[in-house]
């Protein structure tokens, strides 16, 4: 059980940037001098975030109110901190800003019109969470929800939020609710489930299966290959994972359940001599990453041409 931030992850992440540009022409603005804005006023309120136990963790929404009272129209984006780390659904048109205290910060734009509010106008909208975590039959919270809201006429406003886990019950309050304590550490495992082959176009394949356990926050995992023949590079993964990087590919699926297991393939180029090759699994997170001491994450087999 390992982890750390990733390499492959901050490439792969790049394209989502890229995307999400209008959002990040909207954040330029703020780089006007103040003395060139005219003075804007804004409000936002929050309703409840309540997370409801699914087959797959819990799930929420928090409602958002952001209103412009000021005299003239105005262009509006927000940034909100999750109330637990990695628990953002992506739902709404966000960058990426520093973490905060290992919760992920996302910088967005409001939805509708591009985030332009003429004088007097509300736009209401929700932010959509989902903690991967096992529910319980009692009631939990948390806090650390923070959302900033700005405007181009250098307008600004804040609250803080929170979330209640409701309990598999149904009950948000009996017994009283206790604070939602998540695991510091990842525990990730990998085994090889099968001999390696060679598929019709020549690229050789190791089976395997992966296990994550506990819900230590989490945005992907990956593995990464030592020891490979010379020339030979990872190809990716079957079920696909999306691109590789030489010795690193993505783990197949987004972020992984306590308990949760997936089998796939790992796809080589093909070697010209054998060799021991080990791969090492990984999960990556946006924040703070603690060392820890490989153990159940580390295979060894071997890559020979056949």
């Amino acid at each position: 059980m390992i982890e750390r931030t990733a390499g492959l992850l901050a490439i792969a992440l790049l394209g989502c940037t890229a995307a999400l540009a209008p959002a990040g022409a909207a954040m330029a603005r703020t780089a006007e001098p103040a003395s060139a804005r005219p003075t804007g006023t804004a409000t936002v309120s929050v309703g409840r975030l309540v997370l409801d136990p699914t087959e797959r963790g819990y799930r929420g929404s928090l409602p958002v109110t952001i209103t412009n009272p000021g005299p003239a129209a105005d262009h509006f984006w927000f940034q909100v901190r999750e109330p637990v780390p990695s628990s953002f659904a992506d739902s709404l048109q966000c960058d990426y800003a520093d973490p905060v205290d290992n919760h992920e910060v996302r910088i967005c734009a409001v939805p509708g019109d591009g985030g332009d509010l003429a004088p007097g106008e509300s736009r209401s909208f929700s932010v959509d969470f989902h903690v991967l975590a096992t529910p319980r039959a009692y009631p939990m919270s948390a806090t650390g929800g923070v959302l900033d809201v700005f405007s181009a006429a250098g307008a600004s406003a804040s609250t803080s939020f929170g979330a209640q886990f409701r309990s598999t019950t149904g009950s948000l309050t009996r017994p009283r609710p206790v604070p939602y304590v998540q695991d510091a550490r990842p525990d990730a495992a990998i085994d090889v489930t099968g001999p390696v082959t060679v598929d019709p176009y020549g690229s050789y394949r190791l089976p395997v299966r992966v296990r994550y356990a506990g819900d230590a926050p989490h945005s992907s995992l990956y593995l990464k290959a030592t020891n490979l023949p010379a020339g030979v590079v990872i190809e990716g993964t079957d079920p696909t994972s999306g691109p590789a990087y030489s010795d690193e590919t993505l783990v197949p699926g987004t972020r992984m359940m306590p308990g949760e297991e997936r089998a796939f393939d790992v796809v080589f180029s093909a070697p010209t001599s054998a060799q021991d090759v080990t791969l090492e699994l990984w999960t990556a997170w946006f924040g703070v990453s603690p060392d820890a001491t490989p153990g159940d994450n580390v295979v060894t087999f071997t890559l020979a041409p056949q």
